[in-house]
């Protein structure tokens, strides 16, 4: 298997966190995982499967060209190192927000009742 997209995994550089009131490094796929999960969760709304628009809007996200995962060396353009590279969340941001607009006109069901739910 090879990534769709990255973000910092290395244990020395990755992400500050606090465990039991103690700062610490970590990294690898147990933080961007969790990275990932909340920059989602983050656009408010479910989003389904968001890996094709992903590929389609590889604007969204920065390109890395070097390093390697021990296995495979990133390059420009999307690699099996790196997928097509780490998010640019604002643009990532408008790309689902724009997603959720009504068109001109009308206005979405409200969440949880139905279209015709009737009186009772």
């Amino acid at each position: 298997m090879v990534p769709d997209i990255s973000a910092n995994a290395d244990p020395y550089t990755g992400y500050n966190v606090f465990v039991h009131g103690r700062q610490e490094v970590i990294g690898g796929t147990s933080a961007v995982a969790p990275l990932y999960a909340g920059l989602f969760a983050a656009f408010g709304r479910k989003l389904g499967l968001v890996t094709p628009r992903l590929w389609l809007n590889q604007t969204c996200f920065n390109d890395i060209t070097s390093g390697d995962n021990g296995y495979f060396r990133a390059r420009i353009g999307p690699d099996p190192c790196t997928g097509i590279g780490t998010p640019i969340a604002d643009k990532l941001g408008t790309l689902f927000d724009a997603l959720g607009k009504s068109p001109a006109g009308t206005v979405p069901p409200a969440r949880g009742r139905r279209r015709n739910a009737k009186a009772v």
